[in-house]
């Protein structure tokens, strides 16, 4: 007799046995992504153009008629609360601070005006990963598939 277990986190039973689970999909379903992916490639190759200082610049591919994220301001508050805590005990603070100082000045990250704060928003929680003989010993992960 063969016994077969599956952990799952986030799943239904019945998703368990829904086709594309099983291996089985609909090959109108892979045409129309098919078309999904031509549409991106076209996207990219219309928009893909180098800066004044020799920098590709690319639109990103934004999914048509999405609905918008939630506001997960509380989640990414407490996050933040978190790590900086964390690190201000482990005295990483400043060098974690100085990553993002850095991207700033690097323009890869601007601060949102204060006009703009209470503003519905959706939030990407980070939190500082630990590599102790790296050349950066603290650097920020950014969580997007947060869940509160």
């Amino acid at each position: 007799m063969t016994v077969t277990s599956m952990l799952t986190r986030e799943a239904k039973l019945s998703d368990l046995w829904s086709l594309d689970v099983l291996g089985i999909t609909d090959p109108v379903l892979k045409i129309c992504q098919n078309e999904k992916d031509l549409a991106v490639q076209k996207q990219f190759l219309e928009t893909v153009c180098v800066t004044d200082d020799n920098r590709f610049q690319v639109n990103l591919p934004w999914t048509a008629n999405h609905p918008p994220l939630p506001s997960n301001r509380e989640l990414a508050l407490k996050r933040l609360k978190t790590t900086v805590r964390k690190l201000q005990n482990e005295g990483l603070y400043s060098a974690y601070q100085q990553v993002f100082d850095e991207w700033i000045s690097d323009g890869v990250i601007e601060e949102v005006p204060m006009h703009e704060v209470n503003f519905s928003s959706h939030y990407l929680p980070h939190k500082a990963v630990l590599k102790p003989g790296s050349t950066t010993p603290v650097r920020p992960v950014f969580d997007a598939s947060a869940k509160e």
